[in-house]
């Protein structure tokens, strides 16, 4: 069947039928994605992106087409899933589609940002920590505690240029806002102090800190809003 000409409440339809038809189901779904994706990620971005950045967000709207091909799953019949969203015109659907989909979006950042709050603060205690003793270094009067070598060994656990963005970074991290207040201009000093444009420093500090975090946390990390 040609899913390229069906609406998108036919594709939902489809979706539906992942009991009977799990390759027809599969092939909706691939459809959907592939017609909404692109707009679904300008409209994250827009709204989330300042929290989530760039692969924060992308991983969100992937989420939530997952969640909406999970959804069609548990109803009881294609037609009824169709019936939902069949609209007086295939534009008038796509707008019904697109605003469902927004609404799972919407839920979905709700739900990582409440679970981002509660981590979050233990998160910061080992920034604390670290960044503590590493100035205490620097006069060999530190002595260091749980959780500042608990941050010195999720470090160890990155590649050598990850962790000089990250120990390039971390004087700049402002615990009471969770990001990072680099000086204008200063971002791009330091990326050039290790070979890096602006932005891939920035990128990389992103899914450092990621990483950190998911080494510290033992959750889904927190992204954390990114500065200059």
């Amino acid at each position: 069947m040609n899913q390229v000409a069906d609406s998108d409440a036919d594709l939902l339809g489809h979706m539906a039928s992942q009991r009977d038809d799990p390759v027809r189901a599969r092939d909706a779904w691939s459809e959907l994605y592939s017609r909404h994706r692109r707009y679904l990620f300008v409209v994250a971005r827009r709204a989330y992106g300042s929290f989530l950045g760039e692969e924060g967000t992308t991983d969100l709207v992937v989420d939530v087409f997952h969640r909406a091909f999970e959804w069609a799953g548990r109803q009881e019949s294609p037609d009824s899933v169709r019936a939902r969203f069949e609209a007086e015109d295939d534009d008038a659907t796509r707008r019904q589609v697109l605003g469902w989909l927004g609404v799972i979006a919407e839920r979905l950042f709700k739900d990582r940002f409440r679970e981002g709050a509660r981590s979050a603060s233990r998160f910061d205690e080992y920034l604390e920590d670290f960044l503590r003793c590493e100035a205490s270094n620097e006069d060999g009067s530190a002595t260091e505690n749980s959780d500042a070598g608990q941050m010195r060994g999720a470090l160890a656990t990155l590649d050598q240029l990850d962790q000089d963005v990250l120990r390039l970074s971390l004087p700049w991290y402002d615990v009471a806002t969770r990001s990072f207040a680099v000086p204008r201009g200063e971002g791009a000093k330091l990326a050039a102090l290790i070979g890096l444009s602006p932005d891939a420093f920035r990128q990389r500090r992103h899914r450092a800190l990621r990483r950190i975090e998911q080494q510290l946390q033992g959750t889904e990390a927190v992204d954390l809003e990114l500065g200059q």
